[in-house]
């Protein structure tokens, strides 16, 4: 299944993930100069059919902001890292737990905030890198800095 999003003369091709159960727009610059997947949890809306009209929204969120996006990348690369250095305090070596950096994979975009009404809930999916060796495996899993608007309000790593 394709759902086709057009804003303007741009359009933008989600497709459906059975898996996983939702809609994915794979390697998109949707906001400004960064490349990556938007991924749209459709268990958030109800009977499964997914707003796009909320999608389009938060689309536009993130365009009118690219700079903060950045700086909440940036700053989700940072508490995950301290997250790992704990997670991994007596398997990695401390120069892999020291040289550890996060980058982003996608964002899963989860509706809206029901304790801050109007906000957008959303999830940075990032995966960590060794500096000293990018091909290095730190971690086969995916990892989640969690965000009402712009503010991060958790983060986790899934199995």
């Amino acid at each position: 299944m394709i759902k086709e999003l057009v804003f303007g003369n741009e359009t933008f091709l989600f497709s459906y993930d059975e898996y996983h159960q939702e809609w994915c727009l794979e390697g998109a610059d949707y906001f400004g100069g960064y490349e990556t997947d938007l991924r749209i949890d459709k268990s958030v809306f109800p009977d499964g059919d997914v707003d796009w009209e909320e999608v389009r929204k938060f689309m536009l969120y993130l365009r009118n902001d690219p700079a903060r996006v950045m700086d909440n990348i940036i700053s989700a690369g940072v508490v995950l890292k301290s997250l790992f250095q704990e997670v991994y305090l007596r398997v990695e070596e401390r120069e892999v737990r020291q040289e550890v950096y996060f980058e982003m994979n996608g964002i899963t975009f989860r509706g809206y905030s029901q304790t801050s009404p109007g906000d957008f809930i959303y999830d940075y999916l990032m995966m960590p890198y060794y500096s000293g060796d990018r091909l290095m495996n730190v971690g086969t899993y995916m990892w989640r800095a969690s965000f009402i608007r712009y503010s991060i309000y958790g983060v986790s790593r899934e199995f």
